[in-house]
């Protein structure tokens, strides 16, 4: 994010997915703090993007959603211009995984922000990496993905795209006295969309599709 998305900014793209896997395990965001600052000082767009649903939670070791979206403001720049959407992606834990991942964790605290200085992973160690990283993808992307193709004749709308995204993602734990599974957001939009199939489960599609791993 700090230098290529500093760049995609530049040339106005209207969506930008980020990828934010710098070792930060204070959860500080630092990165995306920086590119933020770079953006409105060198370009004067500002992108305007919360972060608390991936910030661990009070008293806890878990986030409840592993992205957000928000704005990039070209419209406050270029005339006629509209706002750009930027998908912010951190590696986080939701407490809803897999036993392996969750004992992974456990026995090595660092993860899944352990140092960049160490590029000698064992298989477990990348193993716990690949199955994290395919689950966050396909729970991120899937839904929408999916939505805005069953609605488009011909390839992708990226407009399409990011209102879904920011349909789905922005109303993870919003207003609410008990803190909300991303789950609960995919159900609550596929529900107004009314594309949902047939005894499909948003829950168990995060679950379904992975390779299989060695025993």
């Amino acid at each position: 994010m700090k230098h290529a998305g500093y760049e995609l900014v530049r040339r106005r793209c209207r969506l930008i997915v980020a990828v934010d896997a710098s070792a930060d395990r204070q959860f500080d965001f630092g990165d995306l703090g920086n590119a933020i600052r770079k953006c409105g000082t060198d370009l004067h767009v500002e992108i305007e993007i919360k972060v608390g649903q991936i910030d661990l939670q009070q008293q806890s070791e878990f986030s409840q959603a592993h992205c957000v979206t928000g704005s990039i403001r070209y419209d406050k720049v270029d005339k006629g211009a509209k706002p750009g959407t930027l998908l912010y992606i951190k590696p986080s834990l939701l407490g809803t995984e897999f036993a392996d991942l969750l004992n992974y964790r456990k026995t090595n605290k660092g993860f899944p922000h352990q140092s960049t200085s160490d590029q000698w992973f064992d298989e477990t160690q990348f193993e716990a990496y690949r199955v994290l990283g395919y689950q966050i993808g396909k729970e991120v992307l899937e839904h929408a993905v999916d939505d805005v193709a069953k609605n488009k004749l011909k390839g992708q709308d990226i407009a399409a795209l990011c209102e879904a995204l920011h349909a789905i993602w922005n109303r993870v734990g919003e207003d609410t006295a008990v803190a909300r599974k991303p789950a609960d957001a995919l159900i609550q939009y596929r529900g107004l969309s009314d594309r949902r199939k047939p005894g499909a489960s948003p829950a168990n599609d995060r679950r379904g599709g992975e390779p299989r791993r060695k025993g």
